[in-house]
């Protein structure tokens, strides 16, 4: 399309759209002050903010700021930061530089259910399907008015306002409660896929209900008691037999139904599940940590319901003076908010959310699952080509970087001579930041001088630039967009640029030649750069999550159909396996009592042998003893004859 055609096609004027393509706006640098990251750097931090989103982490503008001063400190820079700390002015920049980051309010999500990945949702949804399909019940997922899900929720008597209109600057503003904000009574509620809404039954922790308050409720809503004001077996049985089922009758709703609930210790009892088979009732506990994903009641209904509830109390005090909500007023203003809250439109999209129906596992938001649900596109290396949004990440800088010989010869045509003029000075100060990056590519790779000096460039002609082997001089003429080529330098062209009337080597410019596979038979010339130091190395991001197999949810049929018979075999299964590792283990034990008892008797018959030997050992010393003592008498006996016989031969001679 030409400019002309174009100009009357788009009633766009024919001199808006030379200038547009022209190189004046294509080269007129950007206003403001310069950036601090280059573009690769940039996008660096935006993979790695998206890559601690997806996985369960994001990260605070806190966590930001230290990450780029970390990298800061280690690698000094000159920056507008304050000891390299990038203010509020820089984050609001970086933010509306980069649209597809926002900040938002993060929803708590327990380590547990963060480890919900898509194929475990995706399995439990083959096995209901499975499971109805071999019972023959899968007609039950073609009616909305027989799918139902059951859930509790808290509801805070007091509630408080998390902000309030003050006066500007104050710095104390209290609020004064006038009930007790932690105490909550338990709802259970109950909601089917057509839009239906079950009477609810509450929950009092009050052993003991009197008159008015029981009168402060509707006659055909639930009222339960527990110790603590929690949902138990008992009243999960006496809300599944004395509401839900006779709603469902005064309705004229097909038996069986199917009731989803979550795996609550009261939804998996075996007295839940008997209750609920003898009611034609097909009890079905959710994906264990699912629920935020896969229950209607979660998604889509306590949200609006809640905020109705906030509502109607707040306007409940304006009324009443500020006074404090008790049992007796909870009823009616429960009431109250579930006509507001609870329309059919928005039971309806809820379950549609979740895939319940129509039954759709491809309708669930996968985007909640954070253990392996992504192929991250950032990693320790750096980020990869593509990232979510639509976003293309660039590559990280490269120690080669590959130059066709096409663009060189493009970025040569397109500078002009005005620019070169002004890239020619060696002040760059007051350049702007595309001027800058421009003119040190001109200085260091489009221009180069034997010596090393600067030469003159305000009469720049290129008369010949050959990077490519094997090039006619007419195919050069046609590359080379406009610049002359003598036939005296066609003969000097291979491996040799002419820039500035100068012969420059290859070598000289450290240009190697390759062979591109993309390029048929055209050559490319790498350029060797030193590394630099990479953002992407100082924005770590946590390992993803993964359940282990041996997890306590996967050895707990929970995600199964919890019929009564299921649920009775499941016991008596684990009472067979429990039997069993006893009988093992009283067998391990009498092994090792044997064993224990042998090495015993083995050691007593070393000990007693042991002590034979010391016995014979002392009673041969002691033959020895007195071998030597009785050698020792006869010796001493010997002496004592001799000196007495010696005595005897003296004394004649003394006569004498």
């Amino acid at each position: 399309m030409t400019t002309n055609f174009a100009a009357k096609h788009f009633g766009v004027p024919r001199t808006t759209l030379q200038y547009r393509l022209s190189t004046k706006c294509k080269n007129k640098g950007t206003t403001g002050p310069y950036p601090v990251f280059t573009t690769t750097e940039e996008q660096d931090i935006v993979s790695w903010l998206l890559t601690m989103e997806r996985r369960g982490f994001p990260a605070t503008y806190f966590a930001l700021k230290y990450k780029i001063s970390a990298f800061l400190a280690a690698h000094p820079r000159k920056t507008p930061f304050k000891d390299n700390v990038p203010g509020s002015g820089w984050f609001r920049g970086f933010l509306k530089r980069h649209p597809q980051l926002t900040i938002r309010t993060p929803e708590p999500v327990t380590s547990a259910s963060a480890k919900v990945s898509e194929k475990n949702i995706r399995e439990w949804f083959h096995t209901v399907k499975q499971y109805l399909i071999d019972h023959g019940l899968i007609d039950i997922l073609l009616d909305p008015s027989r799918v139902y899900n059951g859930d509790e929720s808290g509801f805070s008597l007091n509630p408080t306002s998390k902000s309030v209109i003050a006066t500007t600057g104050a710095r104390n503003v209290p609020i004064v409660e006038t009930g007790n904000s932690k105490k909550n009574i338990t709802v259970m509620f109950t909601f089917g896929a057509d839009g239906s809404v079950v009477p609810p039954d509450v929950i009092l922790a009050q052993k003991r209900l009197s008159k008015e308050t029981v009168q402060s409720f509707q006659s055909n809503w639930g009222i339960g008691q527990s110790e603590n004001g929690w949902m138990d077996t008992k009243n999960f049985v006496k809300y599944v037999t004395k509401i839900l089922f006779p709603f469902l009758i005064k309705r004229g709703v097909k038996f069986p139904v199917i009731f989803f609930v979550d795996g609550h210790k009261s939804h998996m009892a075996i007295e839940s599940a008997d209750a609920c088979k003898r009611l034609g009732i097909i009890l079905i506990a959710l994906i264990p940590n699912a629920t935020r994903i896969l229950q209607p009641a979660d998604v889509g209904v306590f949200k609006p319901l809640k905020t109705r509830w906030f509502q109607v109390v707040q306007n409940w005090k304006l009324n009443h003076k500020f006074a404090e909500v008790t049992v007796k007023d909870f009823g009616t203003l429960l009431e109250s908010a579930m006509k507001l809250a609870l329309t059919t439109s928005t039971i309806i999209t809820a379950f549609a959310a979740c895939g319940l129906y129509p039954f759709n596992p491809d309708a669930v938001d996968y985007t909640k699952c954070i253990a392996e649900s992504y192929q991250d596109s950032y990693d320790a290396s750096g980020p990869s080509d593509t990232i979510p949004n639509g976003v293309v990440a660039e590559e990280p800088p490269k120690a080669d970087l590959v130059v066709p010989y096409g663009i060189v010869v493009e970025a040569l045509d397109m500078l002009g001579p005005e620019k070169v003029r002004l890239y020619s000075d060696e002040n760059s100060e007051n350049l702007s930041h595309e001027d800058r990056v421009l003119s040190f590519v001109y200085k260091n790779i489009l221009r180069c001088s034997n010596n090393g000096s600067a030469a003159s460039d305000a009469e720049m002609t290129v008369d010949s630039l050959m990077l490519d082997e094997g090039c006619s001089g007419d195919e050069l003429r046609q590359n080379t967009s406009g610049y002359e080529v003598t036939e005296q330098d066609e003969d000097n062209l291979l491996g040799t640029g002419i820039i500035n009337n100068q012969i420059i080597n290859a070598q000289q410019l450290n240009i190697e030649f390759t062979t591109s596979p993309d390029l048929t038979g055209k050559t490319e010339s790498h350029i060797s750069t030193p590394e630099a130091p990479r953002l992407a190395d100082f924005l770590d991001a946590p390992d993803v999550l993964k359940r282990s197999s041996k997890h306590v949810n996967y050895q707990m049929q929970s995600h199964a159909v919890l019929t009564a018979d299921e649920r009775l075999q499941a016991i008596i299964l684990k009472e067979n396996q429990r039997d069993e590792a006893e009988r093992l283990k009283k067998e391990k034990a009498e092994q090792r009592a044997l064993q224990k008892a042998k090495l015993e008797e083995q050691k007593n018959a070393k000990r007693e042998l042991k002590l034979k030997r010391k016995a014979e050992k002392e009673v041969e010393m002691q033959k020895k003893m007195d071998e030597k003592k009785r050698k020792a008498e006869i010796k001493q006996r010997k002496q004592l004859e001799n000196e007495a016989k010696n005595f005897k031969m003296r004394k004649p001679s003394l006569k004498i």
